[in-house]
């Protein structure tokens, strides 16, 4: 049956096509041979042996750091040219970049969080865990016992890994997309990614991060470095200065950005690198060494840069590593990251490994960015007026009600059964689940969502204990993150927050089984599929960027019914089931869909509310909650009259923490936030 689904959407997929070119979708380009008159000599890339995947990379001294495929490995460099391996470790996961703190190396790994590992013995390094960042772990940076996690749109996340078994997280701050960042004197320079923006945030207190400025990049913001008074910023995809024509694919560029005036960021100029456009793996980022930046820009290569005139930067080499096949084409493989030697430049390829480009003279920057910041003595997480809390020591994710018990996905503080009453929360039972993402309580029945330890399936005991029913992994190794359940039916959809979500029988939790995969297009970035049955045998989705699916759930096998191929949303909006129908947020406002209705989409029942909607809906009656998870708010809307949805503004609330998907309990809305606990409305 997956076979036949698959099918389907490839047909689908096949018709849309031409919706691709109306929605604004790019085609993938060629990688063009770089004009040697512009950017100097082709440069002699030279194998590292051992490595097959160098996503992140570090040094420190005579050590030289990498992480990708699975494992990290260590290498000694008193040889620079003879890199030595003496160290490895392996069990981690999609790696994204590197950056170290005292004896530890600190890895993000997107959807995987943050692995903190021992390096006190480089030959022998050790894992400490894996701490669960509040969204998609990307960028890094540190100072001190301060780790900066850049979340994409959520912002940058400050933990303190002063004890690195009990990670702290401090702060979160917004931004517009937060790729990548780097400290300096107080200050947290961010890249950001779709509003291709410089952003300087003050980090003086660490808790209690502040805005200072921002500046246009050439393209779309990435990777940076800091020197003085100088920033170097990487950019790629869409050009966003100039004449609008001519900008596609050709924001690929290093910006020089003078920071005499922190609060005035002004550009010096921009040095351009040839257009591409590929999808997948958008990272670029450079190292400042001496008066050269060495820029890595994924597949178009990597590219030396001098800018001893910083107004007429020039190209003096670039490489091309390996091609390899992306998507049917044969195209060099993504330059991921670069770390300075001394005379030679160490380059990470996502699939093709480790490298080195001879540079007779270079050094690494001995750049002081600084003490860092003092930590604060911690303070009770501020919430709005009006609710009652529940401190569950950890980032509660998500709340199932059973009754008068809330069930809580606390994340490494596990899972917690909850009493819930008209004078607030009562503790009944925690269960020291390594790390619980997601929970559902659904006919009697707990389903939790486990990470590595997969999907979870208890019976909630009288006395609130738990009795394992059954456990499955994901296929592919993947992690289970988030999960829903419809009530009266053998089946579940579980997701790790990538590519793809599965369709499971769960009617023998002893043998679940994986029934249907899909990926329609873009990551599973959150809480977007609804739970509850739509026509009594739907299920619905926002792929975000690639449309909506209907699942038809009814039968002896689960298939998808019906998509929208095209881009509909953002990966902030979820959907929900109202009045028999499918409740979309979507650009503001609500579309009301007939079970398994399609296209065209101008024929959907719009419902236009007083206030902007945006995030995850829930339903009592015909009031509707949105939790808007990455914008810290939640709003809550009167659907009685679907020509005029009013929304409520004694019910609608700005926190500072990420709420997620809420429940009602006797017609009280039960929120989880975050780091700020569990939230019982008054």
């Amino acid at each position: 049956m997956v076979k036949k689904a698959f099918s389907l959407l490839s047909t689908l997929a096949l018709c849309a096509t031409g919706l691709f070119a109306a929605g604004g979708y790019d085609v993938d380009t060629g990688v063009v041979t770089p004009d040697e008159a512009k950017y100097g000599p082709r440069l002699e890339l030279i194998p590292v042996e051992g490595p097959k995947s160098a996503m992140g990379m570090a040094r420190r001294g005579n050590l030289l750091f990498t992480a990708g495929g699975g494992s990290l490995w260590v290498f000694d460099i008193r040889d620079p040219l003879a890199p030595k391996k003496i160290g490895k470790l392996d069990g981690f996961s999609e790696e994204r970049q590197m950056a170290l703190a005292g004896d530890v190396a600190c890895i993000t790994a997107r959807a995987h969080g943050l692995y903190l590992v021992d390096i006190s013995d480089p030959t022998k390094p050790k894992h400490i865990l894996r701490y669960d960042t509040i969204e998609l772990a990307t960028g890094i940076d540190t100072v001190g016992s301060l780790v900066f996690v850049g979340l994409r749109t959520y912002g940058v996340e400050t933990i303190d890994i002063s004890d690195p078994k009990h990670p702290r997280t401090l702060s979160i701050i917004k931004t517009h997309e937060a790729q990548s960042q780097v400290y300096d004197h107080q200050k947290l320079y961010v890249g950001d990614w779709g509003a291709a923006r410089l952003t300087i945030l003050d980090m003086a207190n660490p808790c209690e991060p502040k805005f200072i400025a921002d500046e246009q990049l050439y393209g779309l913001g990435d990777g940076l470095d800091v020197r003085g008074n100088l920033v170097v910023a990487s950019s790629g995809h869409h050009r966003r200065i100039g004449p609008k024509e001519g900008r596609s694919n050709a924001g690929h560029a290093l910006t020089f950005i003078d920071i005499t005036n922190v609060t005035k960021p002004k550009t010096h100029s921009y040095f351009a690198f040839p257009p591409f456009y590929a999808l997948g793996d958008d990272y670029w980022t450079n190292r400042i060494a001496g008066n050269t930046a060495v820029c890595a820009d994924t597949f178009n290569g990597v590219f030396f840069v001098d800018f001893s005139d910083v107004k007429n930067p020039k190209g003096t080499g670039w490489a091309h590593l390996p091609e390899l096949e992306h998507r049917g084409k044969m195209i060099p493989d993504a330059a991921a990251s670069v770390v300075i030697g001394d005379g030679v430049a160490y380059i990470g390829g996502k699939r093709s490994g480790l490298f080195m480009i001879k540079r007779p003279g270079m050094k690494p920057d001995k750049t002081d960015h600084g003490a860092a910041p003092v930590i604060p003595p911690p303070k009770p997480q501020k919430i709005p007026a009006g609710f009652h809390q529940y401190d569950a020591k950890g980032q509660v994710r998500a709340v199932s009600m059973q009754g008068n018990v809330a069930w809580a996905a606390c994340s490494h503080a596990g899972l917690h059964a909850v009493r819930v009453t008209k004078n607030g929360f009562k503790l009944l039972k925690k269960h020291p689940i390594p790390l619980c993402y997601d929970v559902k309580c659904v006919d009697g029945l707990l389903y939790t969502a486990e990470g590595e330890n997969g999907l979870a399936v208890y019976r909630p005991e009288k006395d609130f204990s738990l009795t394992e029913l059954g456990r499955v992994q994901l296929p592919n190794k993947h992690i289970a993150q988030l999960v829903w359940k419809p009530s009266g039916l053998p089946y579940c959809v579980a997701s790790a927050r990538g590519g793809f979500i599965y369709i499971l029988d769960v009617s023998d939790p002893k043998k679940m089984t994986s029934k249907l995969r899909h990926n329609q297009r873009g990551i599973v970035y959150g809480d977007l599929m609804g739970t509850d049955l739509i026509g009594g045998k739907y299920m619905l989705m926002n792929w975000h960027s690639g449309g909506i699916a209907w699942y038809d759930i009814s039968g002896t096998e689960p298939k998808v019914a019906n998509i929208v191929y095209k881009p509909l949303n953002s990966q902030s909006n979820g959907v929900c089931t109202f009045q028999g129908k499918g409740l979309l947020v979507r650009n503001g406002k609500f579309n009301l869909l007939e079970p398994n209705q399609a296209e065209p989409v101008e024929d959907w029942m719009e419902c236009v509310p007083d206030a902007k909607a945006f995030g995850v809906p829930s339903v009592d009656g015909n009031i509707v909650a949105v939790s808007d998870r990455i914008g810290e708010a939640l709003n809550t809307f009167d659907l009685s009259d679907l020509k005029h949805p009013k929304h409520l503004p004694k019910r609608s609330w700005k926190f500072q923490q990420n709420p997620g998907r809420a429940a009602f309990w006797n017609h009280k809305l039960v929120i989880p936030l975050g780091h700020a606990g569990l939230l019982l409305e008054k």
